[in-house]
């Protein structure tokens, strides 16, 4: 089995929506929190700016880490390192046709309807319970 991975992903809110993008790149059509792996020297915020940067066209103005969640997806264990997205500038749009498919703004509902995976999933529902509760 490889070596564990590590990605970024962004908690991009719009009250108790979540912008997802659905990922064609990773063998199967899945939808994901924006986000992506570092490169060699990149720390993981730095990685995350660059990454909604090239897919979504937008720029972080603040961010700030959420959590790690360890997950296993297509036989391999995988970090990710989830940031909550304070504030950017630009109207996210899709920048990478041959890696995703679509954006959506979700309800933790809709996102029970469609192919995601399990850190999205545990994540948003963790941010609500919260949210409701809090």
């Amino acid at each position: 089995m490889p070596g564990i991975g590590i990605y970024t992903s962004a908690i991009i809110r719009d009250g108790n929506r979540f912008l997802l993008t659905r990922h064609i790149h990773i063998g199967v059509p899945v939808w994901l929190m924006p986000g992506g792996k570092p490169e060699p020297d990149e720390s993981a915020k730095e990685c995350l700016i660059r990454e909604l940067r090239e897919e979504l066209a937008i720029e972080v103005c603040d961010c700030s880490f959420y959590g790690a969640y360890l997950s296993e997806f297509n036989g391999r264990e995988w970090v990710g390192l989830f940031f909550q997205i304070d504030s950017f500038t630009g109207i996210p749009e899709i920048q990478e046709p041959t890696k995703h498919s679509d954006m959506e703004w979700m309800t933790l509902e809709e996102m029970q309807k469609v192919a995601i995976v399990q850190p999205e999933m545990g994540i948003a529902k963790y941010i609500l319970s919260i949210k409701n509760n809090g």
